[in-house]
């Protein structure tokens, strides 16, 4: 944030004031649950309070607490993690954004499931486009490569769930 010339580091309580509705909104669709995303939506602000000196206003708070958020997320759901777990496809991921609670808990099995099996710019990828809805686009300027790397990603990731939606038809 600039105040004519100067760079200036944000409060916490005004990030917090700004921000903690949307950022709490996202760690309930990613989490399943409203206890777990109120200790998400606690831990982002404490990790952003500690990161708060380092802040490069680059792609912006709201991207830079949202990145966050996601990150906080994906450690709560690996802590938690299933080890059997059945999953169809990733476009499940989708019904994250969904009101049905039984397509919902899908869609977060699915992303515990890639959560073992994904490098983590490849789950950060997915997380952005779908379950936060990003163009690629968006996502290769937040991830700072290219439009093309974003599309050979998606793919390959896509080919990767295939892949093991096979295997696990054949251990049915």
């Amino acid at each position: 944030m600039t105040r004519g010339d100067r760079q200036t580091t944000p409060s916490l309580e005004a990030l917090y004031d700004r921000y903690a509705g949307v950022i709490y909104n996202h760690c309930r669709r990613m989490l399943g649950s409203e206890a777990d995303a109120e200790d998400a939506l606690q831990e982002t602000f404490m990790k952003a309070y500690n990161a708060l000196s380092g802040f490069e206003n680059k792609a912006g708070v709201g991207s830079w607490l949202y990145r966050i958020a996601t990150n906080v997320c994906l450690d709560s759901l690996r802590s938690r993690r299933r080890k059997t777990l059945n999953f169809k496809d990733i476009k499940y991921l989708e019904e994250l954004n969904t009101d049905a609670p039984g397509r919902a808990m899908a869609a977060r099995q699915v992303l515990s499931h890639l959560i073992d099996r994904l490098d983590g710019r490849d789950l950060t990828i997915v997380v952005d486009h779908f379950i936060t809805g990003m163009d690629q686009t968006q996502i290769a300027a937040s991830l700072g490569i290219s439009r093309r790397a974003v599309n050979k990603r998606l793919s390959k990731i896509r080919d990767r769930m295939a892949h093991l939606n096979a295997l696990e038809a054949t251990n049915d």
